[in-house]
C-alpha cells in the first residue's frame, strides 16, 4: 500500500483525520514515517502516493509525513500476524 503525504509546519498527531498533498482525506492516519525539514534520507518515490509527489518540493514546510488510513494499515498489520 502506497503511503500518502502531508507536509506541515507544525507536528502532527497520528489518529486523526488529515487531507494529504494530493487531496485524499486519510481517516484516522497511521504515521509509516515522519522528517523533520534538514535530515537527509533516502526512500523509493515507488512508496508514495503519484499524485502526492507531484508538484512542489517534498519538504516544502518543517515536516513532512507519509500517512496511511489508520483501518486499512490495522487490516494489513492483522494479516501479517
Amino acid at each position: 500500500m502506497k503511503s500518502h503525504l502531508l507536509d506541515s509546519d507544525e507536528p502532527l498527531l497520528s489518529g486523526q483525520d488529515y487531507v494529504a498533498r494530493c487531496g485524499a482525506r486519510v481517516a484516522k492516519a497511521h504515521f509509516s514515517f515522519a522528517l523533520i525539514a534538514g535530515e537527509c534520507f533516502a526512500m523509493s518515490t515507488l512508496l508514495f502516493c503519484t499524485k502526492c509527489i507531484a508538484g512542489k518540493p517534498l519538504l516544502s514546510k518543517r515536516y513532512l509525513y507519509g500517512m496511511l488510513d489508520g483501518e486499512k494499515a490495522k487490516h494489513l498489520e492483522s494479516q501479517e500476524d
